[in-house]
């Protein structure tokens, strides 16, 4: 009949009910996609062209810091600037996608 002891159990029970932690999945719920052959084949040859782009671009860097590089024929060393900036973008853009393809 619902007295002060009724009252006393059913706090408890409440308050342990309340008290247990909550089983959750701690894990990190990664989706995991498989890449499709073409990304995957884009994945794989990146390095290899990140490779060669950084190479390339220390060699413009190097030809440019040439102290006699700037005296040569102005079309000359704007083709070669527009080539060095022309390399840095590709290599940018690598890195972009090679972030993008390792987290699908």
């Amino acid at each position: 009949m619902g007295g002060y002891n009724d009252w006393l159990r059913q706090r408890t029970q409440q308050l342990n009910q309340s008290s247990k932690p909550k089983k959750t999945d701690t894990r990190a719920k990664k989706k995991t996609t498989k890449l499709s052959y073409k990304d995957q084949r884009e994945l794989d040859a990146l390095p290899d062209q990140i490779e060669k782009l950084e190479i390339e671009i220390a060699d413009i860097s190097q030809q440019m810091s040439d102290p006699d590089f700037f005296k040569g024929a102005r079309d000359q060393v704007q083709k070669t600037e527009n080539r060095l900036s022309e390399q840095q973008k590709q290599l940018s853009h690598c890195y972009e996608r090679w972030e993008i393809l390792e987290n699908q």
